[in-house]
């Protein structure tokens, strides 16, 4: 599957109507979060996307269906993190002849993260060291006032806190922040400030 239509999917699954477990369910939209969109992540990824074919011929099997049953050299899923993502991944590294690598990866669309992906797309990377760093380049950026004192928050893929800072007349108010909601960070925000004074 392309990146292009990993795309299309999620974002047709912002604010739709699923069923989770049998029960009626509607997906969060983009408008209120303190995740970061992972559409970001899948359109950071674009450069270094090669179809099936391309896989295939690095890793020197005839089908994309041959690629799961190779040895990987590593695999993680983000979930493991408990990061604030939007959606979580799934990735596999895989070493090729020249010394580079063919990551498949794929995307947890809603429910139970243990299943419901989209298919594999295919990235090639020199360096495993360039995934990551264009993994942890994805943040979000949002402002909590708390008292007038403004609040630069970022959350980030790979960290389950959110950072947040406000310059005040004698310097910073920093704390680092677990929450899932602009709501719960104001709270966490406020009390924090409450505590410091």
């Amino acid at each position: 599957m392309s990146l292009k239509n990993i795309k299309k999917d999620l974002l047709e699954l912002q604010g739709a109507e699923v069923k989770v477990f049998g029960q009626a369910t509607t997906l969060p939209a983009r408008d209120d979060e303190v995740t970061v969109d992972i559409i970001d992540l899948v359109d950071a990824f674009a450069d270094y996307e090669m179809n099936g074919a391309m896989a295939c011929n690095k890793l020197n099997v005839e089908s994309v269906d041959d690629i799961d049953g190779l040895e990987y050299d590593y695999a993680d899923n983000s979930y493991n993190w408990s990061g604030m993502a939007s959606n979580d991944f799934d990735y596999k590294f895989y070493n090729t002849d020249d010394g580079g690598f063919v990551v498949s990866i794929k995307f947890h669309r809603f429910g139970d993260v243990r299943g419901n992906y989209t298919e594999d797309a295919f990235l090639l990377f020199d360096d495993k060291n360039d995934f990551h760093e264009i993994v942890g380049e994805q943040m979000h950026d949002f402002y909590i006032i708390v008292e007038k004192l403004e609040f630069l928050c970022t959350s980030r893929i790979t960290d389950e806190y959110i950072r947040c800072s406000a310059k005040t007349n004698t310097g910073y108010i920093d704390a680092d922040v677990l929450a899932y909601a602009k709501s719960d960070v104001l709270s966490e925000l406020v009390k924090h400030k409450e505590a410091m004074a």
